[in-house]
């Protein structure tokens, strides 16, 4: 007999992710509005979009940052689906201690990516697609493929297809990168 798992296509092209991540730094609990539990050892961060943050333990240093350097990249993560604010949170204890992230969406579930096996750490996705990041030195930005903004595909825009304008998410530091994390609806 087969089971549910063994049925289900894989959405998107991606695999059903794993319940915890490398090296036990995370963990995804729940499929529907699941949740991401981060580890944080002393002195290690993340950051997740604002409205993510489900809890934190006492000993994290929470704070509420500019998300890009400067007006124009402020401007390129709003218009990417983002808030111009980004969470950080930092472990300033001597112990481990954990903090709970949540998509911030309706019905999101949680996808974890990693950008060093994606070409130039680049990922291109919807427009609001980021949740969090084991590192707080990603970017998110707006994006206009041009290639696909053709008679064509502008008529299929209109008609429920793929949209040319996207949100990229990259880092400049892929030993960083794993576990950025997506909310799809």
């Amino acid at each position: 007999s087969r089971g549910a798992e063994d049925i289900m296509p894989k959405i998107g092209g991606f695999e059903e992710p794993p319940q915890l991540g490398e090296g036990g730094s995370w963990q995804i609990t729940g499929k529907l509005n699941g949740m991401l539990n981060v580890k944080l050892e002393p002195g290690e961060s993340c950051c997740g979009e604002v409205g993510t943050m489900e809890y934190f333990q006492e000993g994290i240093n929470f704070q509420t940052k500019m998300s890009a350097k400067g007006i124009g990249g402020n401007i390129s993560s709003w218009a990417s689906g983002e808030s111009p604010f980004r969470q950080t949170f930092t472990n300033e204890s001597d112990k481990t201690l954990y903090v709970g992230l949540t998509p911030n969406q309706p019905l999101g579930t949680i996808i974890p990516i990693d950008l060093s096996q994606h070409q130039g750490n680049v990922l291109n996705a919807r427009l609001g697609a980021y949740m969090g990041s084991m590192s707080t030195d990603i970017q998110t930005r707006v994006d206009f493929k041009r290639d696909s903004c053709t008679c064509m595909s502008c008529m299929a825009c209109c008609c429920g297809g793929p949209s040319p304008i996207v949100q990229q998410i990259s880092t400049n530091n892929p030993a960083n990168s794993v576990s950025t994390s997506l909310s799809m609806r």
